[in-house]
């Protein structure tokens, strides 16, 4: 279950439950997987993006960690609430539907990123990592990167790309937040995201203006 699904599924879950801290902090454990995720990925396509993008990531997911940590851990009863999850079926492993659909995402994304740089410098890879990020924030970064390692975009503009790929998917997380989750769950949300959000948009606006 990718992170998007699973912050709106504990956005359900908290209407039900006698508090919703443990589930945004189940929200927040899955929005860290999307960052360690994010270097697999990314090391598999791109080492001189990989390296750059290493410090800004890691100082997301440790305050990411942080604020999960302290979310579910502060709230009395949250072994109640844990129990509560654990009652939630369990997904099958391995899905064939969601698999597809990932792959033919990540596809457009290289498609739709490469036809971007070509028709408009980096603005348009940047803008089509944007897109991407709606559905997936691993295929807009893939594609960022894909494009860096083939020589098509500069290391700096992946990195923008990536970021700008974080942040649309971050958006979308938001908004089912709110949708699923009603005001307290997704203001929490919001909340809990920004302290990482910041630090990872500092970390890598640094890394981006030293080169």
């Amino acid at each position: 279950m990718s992170a998007t699904a699973t912050t709106a599924s504990m956005g359900r879950l908290s209407r039900g439950a006698a508090g919703s801290r443990a589930p945004l902090a189940g929200a927040l454990v899955a929005s860290l997987a999307t960052f360690v995720q994010l270097l697999i990925v990314i090391g598999m396509v791109d080492a001189e993006v990989l390296h750059r993008l290493w410090l800004p990531v890691t100082s997301g997911a440790i305050t990411l960690a942080g604020t999960a940590a302290v979310i579910y851990f502060r709230q009395p009863g949250s072994n109640d609430e844990a129990a509560r999850l654990t009652e939630v079926p369990a997904s099958r492993p391995f899905a064939l539907r969601p698999a597809l659909i990932l792959a033919a995402v990540l596809t457009c994304a290289l498609l739709v990123g490469r036809w971007g740089a070509d028709l408009l410098g980096p603005k348009g890879a940047v803008l089509a990592a944007l897109a991407a990020g709606l559905a997936d924030a691993h295929a807009g970064a893939l594609g960022a990167a894909s494009l860096s390692g083939a020589g098509d975009i500069t290391t700096d503009t992946a990195l923008t790309a990536i970021a700008a790929a974080l942040g649309s998917n971050l958006i979308v997380k938001c908004v089912l937040a709110f949708t699923e989750g009603g005001r307290h769950f997704g203001l929490g949300f919001v909340g809990a995201m920004a302290l990482p959000t910041a630090t990872f948009g500092t970390v890598m606006a640094v890394t981006i203006g030293i080169g």
